[in-house]
């Protein structure tokens, strides 16, 4: 292989790594796809290391030389399974019958490029904060009310989300206005439902796959990952909680 088209190669592994961290995969899959396109490419021995911040590739070609490359992220997981599908497509096609690495850059990049319509992720957030309302107990009232909440958290996350490193501020944030919306609605209103309503937008904040994931990278002998995971959604989740509080609390300083 020429030296131009193992660093091309060493590249697109990182790009598929970040990719699926991105996408909310679990560490052990990205270590075990990563390392499968590697040997696709008759390199002699993958080495890959990944925490939710960081991934770490070491190639060991043919001639003896060897190439190591570190790759930090920070930005902020969200779910996106219909890329990580797409991703394991790829990989699977590559692991059959390898392609050129220009190809697979090419490939790679067309991927990454894709962007959740904003349209489908609005009816998501709709028909996620509506149907939990109405599962836990609220009529159609509560579950206009909390759709109408749920387009409001849709656009934050969207526009206003990536302007926040730190996702513990942003989840704060989200949830306090969230949450003093329910509560000016349902104080004004008073044949709404505050708790109904109020369940049904939390439920579009609950950090459930992260918790998910991070026992199962527990499970599967990933300790370090699967802890970093579950204390970052385990703070997400207490942050909901604070945010909510904090957001009926003043309500009631505010309207009595």
């Amino acid at each position: 292989m020429r030296e131009d088209s193992k660093y091309k190669l060493m590249n697109n592994l990182l790009d598929i790594g970040e990719a699926m961290i991105d996408c909310g995969a679990e560490v052990i899959r990205v270590e075990d796809t990563v390392s499968r396109i590697g040997y696709a490419y008759e390199v002699n021995r993958m080495d890959v290391f990944v925490i939710t911040s960081c991934i770490n590739i070491t190639m060991e070609f043919q001639d003896g030389t060897q190439l190591t490359k570190v790759r930090r992220f920070r930005k902020m997981t969200s779910i996106d399974l219909a890329k990580l599908e797409r991703i394991n497509a790829l990989s699977r096609e590559i692991c059959i019958h390898p392609i050129s690495t220009e190809e697979l850059q090419k490939r790679v990049d067309d991927i990454l490029q894709r962007k959740i319509r904003k349209v489908k992720m609005l009816c998501g957030y709709i028909m996620g904060a509506s149907a939990f309302t109405m599962f836990f107990g609220g009529n159609v009232t509560d579950a206009l009310l909390a759709a109408c909440i749920g387009v409001f958290v849709c656009a934050f996350q969207l526009f206003l989300s990536p302007i926040f490193m730190n996702s513990v501020v942003s989840q704060f944030i989200i949830t306090f206005l969230a949450g003093f919306a329910v509560a000016v609605m349902t104080s004004v209103v008073p044949w709404l439902h505050q708790d109904e309503v109020t369940i049904g937008v939390i439920m579009l904040l609950v950090p459930g796959v992260a918790l998910t994931n991070s026992l199962r990278d527990i499970l599967l002998g990933d300790t370090l990952s699967g802890i970093l995971r579950m204390i970052e959604a385990l703070l997400l989740a207490a942050t909901l909680a604070i945010g909510i509080i904090f957001s009926f609390w003043l309500c009631a300083r505010c309207f009595g």
